[in-house]
């Protein structure tokens, strides 16, 4: 799709971008769009599958409104995208091993960042549903690694091209000091997190599996230091190209109401949970992981 067809009113851009019963409605030119004409509640068809992949491909990250999916049927749909990660060791539901039950906090801190880089085959894709939202905030807002990426200077991209960073998946409990309740107890969930995942180097620029379009692949949360620099030069770097990752021109932000769906490729796009909405009220959000087997590679 073109920009210029990407700017027409929505109504427009509805009737142009029907696929096999689908509306698709962008909300930038570049990242995300909103699907129509599905229920997830429902099995998806072969061919409906290939148009929802093909759509993710295109837009990073793709939301549905008004589906009030049972535990089963999230994971269901989830399958579109393909096989989820089951016994995933940060789910919060005793019942299904499968689904992480994200809960907020007013305060917390969060940062942008992608999932599971940490592993050697990270995730392809999260599907997350909204069961709890507060009246006020509780955004989440996706960017483009592609166009981050494509947008660098010529001379940064060659200087990048073949550089490696590491993941440490114990990065995540970096905020929490000395002087904090928890800190012992955090000292040793990350000593037993480092004996399941060893440090990982991943390269800077990724090629994407299905579309052979080049995005940058680092994460604000567990990427600690690109191998073979000096730590300054490094962490400058590194805090460089972040800068670029978050640019607005590159973000879409999405309002959750109870019951929304967003689905979004892990493999070029990092996320970022904002924490605007008032002291003390709940919010919790269900999270399943596709499994992907490419490992990152230029």
């Amino acid at each position: 799709m073109s920009i210029a067809a990407a700017e027409r009113p929505p109504e427009t851009r509805r009737t142009a971008n029907a696929l096999a019963g689908l509306t698709v409605t962008p909300m930038t030119c570049r990242i995300g769009a909103e699907i129509g004409g599905i229920d997830a509640r429902q099995p998806v068809p072969e061919d409906t599958r290939a148009e929802l992949n093909a759509l993710l491909n295109q837009w990073k990250v793709i939301f549905f409104r008004d589906q009030p999916v049972s535990t089963e049927q999230h994971m269901r749909f989830a399958e579109t995208w393909g096989p989820i990660i089951r016994d995933y060791g940060a789910a919060r539901d005793p019942d299904h091993a499968t689904i992480q039950k994200v809960r907020g906090t007013y305060g917390n801190i969060n940062k942008w960042h992608t999932d599971t880089s940490w592993m050697v085959r990270p995730a392809k894709a999260a599907v997350l549903h909204g069961v709890v939202i507060p009246e006020v905030g509780g955004d989440t807002m996706w960017a483009d690694g592609v166009a981050a990426y494509n947008g660098l200077p010529d001379d940064v991209k060659e200087r990048i091209a073949d550089l490696d960073a590491i993941h440490d998946a114990t990065n995540i409990h970096k905020g929490y000091g000395k002087g904090d309740p928890r800190y012992e107890e955090l000292r040793q969930q990350k000593r037993d997190m480092r004996k399941q995942h060893p440090l990982v180097a991943q390269p800077i620029v990724r090629t994407h599996p299905d579309t052979g379009e080049k995005s940058l692949y680092i994460n604000d949360n567990l990427t600690t230091f690109i191998v073979g620099m000096a730590p300054e030069e490094s962490t400058e770097l590194l805090q460089y190209l972040q800068r670029q990752y978050q640019r607005p021109e590159y973000t879409v932000r999405f309002r959750w109401r109870k019951d929304s769906i967003a689905v979004w490729d892990q493999r070029q796009t990092q996320h970022y949970a904002v924490n605007d909405y008032p002291q003390g009220t709940a919010r919790q959000l269900n999270r399943i992981l596709v499994a992907s087997e490419d490992v990152p590679h230029r």
